[in-house]
């Protein structure tokens, strides 16, 4: 995951003011990539927190695991501008 800088932001489409961490690279076999996580998604909210940093996006994800859950719903941003959710596994 990378932080989003505003040139960066502004490249790929995003307004300046939306947030999100850039997926630079899923691994494959992970439950991310089964769940269809792919390179070039960004992450924008995590059950509806925004993710505005890779820093926030640990947090977010440890809070969710400290409560014992084992997935979180993510709002994603695909390559091709548009917005879905994914359910992301919490290991």
């Amino acid at each position: 995951l990378v932080d989003l800088s505003a040139q960066f932001r502004s490249a790929i489409g995003m307004s300046y003011d939306q947030v999100g961490v850039y997926v630079e690279a899923v691994l494959p076999g992970t439950g991310a990539e089964t769940r269809g996580m792919e390179t070039g998604m960004v992450l924008m909210e995590l059950e509806t927190a925004p993710v505005a940093s890779v820093d926030i996006f640990r947090e977010l994800v440890a809070k969710h695991r400290s409560l014992g859950k084992s997935e979180a719903l993510l709002k994603v941003r695909l390559k091709n501008g548009s917005e879905t959710y994914v359910s992301l596994p919490i290991v």
